[in-house]
């Protein structure tokens, strides 16, 4: 039942690469430029930020438990706000946001949300496995 940060990463590298496989698989099936759009930053991006934010819960898991939801959702506007600043300028440079270009953000963000979405549930399941095992007694 432990929670290792190790696997975590690891599950989330492997889950964008193989996203990011797909991806290059329909670009190139619906004849498009396959490395367009910033799209290996976006990749990057979002598994780097991820990969911080998880690691961060993971630090504060017992000084913070109470708050780990509330620490996620920072995160996840943290990753919000760095794609306005590393993507929505460019993206709107012609005043309008294609479809490919709202995709190459989308689908590695919706990829590293739900791993860290269940990297939290898997932490959580942790802390009440371990507080419910080795209750510690506040009164000492």
């Amino acid at each position: 039942m432990a929670f290792s940060i190790f696997k975590y990463v690891m599950l989330l590298f492997l889950g964008l690469v193989v996203g990011f496989g797909i991806h290059l698989v329909v670009l190139k099936y619906m004849e498009l430029e396959l490395f367009e759009n910033r799209i290996i930053l976006a990749y990057s991006l979002n598994f780097c930020v991820a990969a911080l934010i998880v690691g961060g819960l993971y630090i504060v898991r017992e000084k913070q438990k109470d708050n780990l939801g509330n620490l996620f959702m920072m995160g996840s506007f943290l990753k919000f706000a760095l794609f306005f600043i590393a993507f929505y300028p460019s993206y709107t440079c012609d005043e309008e946001m294609t479809k490919q270009e709202f995709f190459t953000f989308f689908i590695p963000y919706i990829i590293s949300l739900i791993l860290e979405t269940l990297a939290l549930i898997r932490l959580l399941e942790y802390l009440d496995f371990y507080t419910s095992k080795y209750p510690q007694n506040k009164d000492e």
